[in-house]
């Protein structure tokens, strides 16, 4: 039961690629990567997917997709600036300085949302009917993922049995040729070691 889509959204007049992704697991969890102003409606989206996919281990997290055009190279300027200002801020934070730089960095680059302030998201206000919809279509999606997994599964399964069954039965066929052959190999290395028994017996004697 496992899976992973992905789904173009616009979400309070924002727009965001929101990723869904599971795997099996005997209860139901659900890890909420989301930015903060949807940090609020976990427990609701946590009851809506547990609905609509019963079981697994989940993952969902969101990105902000900037529609505006933005050079590919002064985007990535701007992410890593905004990541050396978090990481010079960082070091008024005490307990922080134990930690080397490249940790503070790898730490810090996992939660963006906190620190990258390309948009602010503390004054965005939505209703969770706005996200409902869109998770119900991103857990229907997963759904069909995992039919679809299943009987991908379930059709190489079926072809590996196949095949395990021919080899079965040519071997069943095989195996008369097979004894014949291998007991007339060992007559033979018996003979020739008796053969080799009576010579040496022989010389034994007469000399």
């Amino acid at each position: 039961e496992t899976g992973y889509v992905v789904l173009e959204k616009k979400l309070a007049n924002r727009k965001y690629r929101i990723h869904l992704s599971g795997v099996n697991h005997r209860y139901f969890e659900l890890k909420w990567k989301v930015p903060r102003f949807l940090q609020a409606f976990e427990s609701e989206a946590k009851n809506l997917l547990k609905q609509k996919l019963q079981r697994g281990s989940m993952d969902c997290w969101m990105e902000e997709i900037q529609e505006t055009t933005v050079n590919e190279n002064q985007g990535l300027h701007n992410f890593f600036s905004s990541l050396k200002k978090a990481l010079d801020d960082s070091q008024s934070f005490g307990s922080w300085n134990v930690l080397p730089t490249p940790f503070r960095a790898l730490i810090l680059s996992r939660f963006p949302d906190l620190w990258l302030q390309s948009r602010n998201h503390e004054n965005i206000s939505i209703e969770f009917e706005e996200l409902k919809t869109t998770l119900e279509e991103l857990s229907d999606l997963l759904v069909q993922a995992r039919q679809k997994e299943g009987s991908e599964t379930q059709r190489a399964l079926k072809l590996i049995l196949n095949d395990i069954r021919n080899f079965s039965q040519q071997l069943q066929e095989a195996m008369p040729s097979l004894r014949e052959e291998w007991e007339n190999q060992y007559k033979e290395k018996i003979n020739k070691l008796f053969e080799s028994n009576q010579t040496q017996t022989y010389n034994v004697i007469h000399h």
